[in-house]
């Protein structure tokens, strides 16, 4: 029984990664609603197909992860104080690691910058409502299904289990973004941060103390983005 349990958790974890990956198939939907030419959509238009294609992803992780879900926020609710004492501690630590590799990066690489950074204040710059919905509710929900949960059900050795999302965290930050060999250093920056959030779901037991503090830094520099953007 208990290996039947572990297979059908790998099996779901295995398909949530899938449809992360395949996410945009869901805009078809909308174009077919509203009669749209994906290949030829406006800004705004994308903008918001992509809000729609992370709800539906959204709504198909709670459906599959529905009991893992409620057992998860009843150990997070219930530990409250405990596991915020976890997520902001080890957040501080990624946070730190992130802030110094970053540092040292632009050091070696005098005027380099990370692409998906840059990319991510042109949407905050054009969308500022929006970037909050996306970037910092929805966002990080799914990344935290994938990239901790989905992986924690995956690899049984916790070790493992956090330098793989570390890692993978790190990189999908990083492709499709790069223009030159050296954005793939911004893996250890991004890869810091993925620990941090790895390490506090292993030790509070609950993807919703990552979740909190994922929200709240992204949140965080969503806001001070918006706000110098508008001086």
């Amino acid at each position: 029984m208990m290996h039947l349990k572990s297979y059908n958790k790998l099996i779901k974890s295995i398909i949530a990664i899938v449809l992360f990956l395949f996410s945009s198939i869901f805009a078809i939907i909308p174009s077919l609603v509203f009669k749209l030419d994906l290949n030829n959509l406006t800004a705004s238009q994308e903008a918001y197909i992509s809000i729609f294609d992370n709800i539906v992803l959204i709504i198909i992780y709670i459906i599959m992860f529905k009991k893992e879900l409620k057992e998860e926020f009843l150990e997070y609710k219930n530990n409250f104080n405990s596991n915020m004492d976890i997520g902001f501690k080890y957040w501080i630590v990624g946070l730190f690691f992130m802030v110094i590799s970053n540092f040292i990066i632009l050091k070696l690489i005098p005027g380099s910058s990370s692409n998906n950074e840059e990319a991510i204040q042109a949407y905050i710059k054009n969308f500022p409502i929006l970037s909050i919905i996306s970037i910092s509710i929805l966002g990080p929900f799914i990344e935290e299904i994938v990239f901790r949960k989905a992986f924690k059900n995956i690899f049984n050795n916790n070790f493992i289990f956090i330098i793989i999302s570390a890692l993978v965290f790190g990189l999908m930050h990083v492709i499709g973004q790069e223009s030159n060999i050296y954005q793939y250093l911004y893996i250890v920056p991004y890869g810091a941060l993925g620990a941090s959030f790895a390490y506090m779901y292993y030790k509070s037991d609950t993807m919703f103390t990552s979740y909190t503090m994922h929200f709240i830094h992204n949140l965080a520099l969503t806001i001070i983005s918006i706000i110098t953007i508008s001086l």
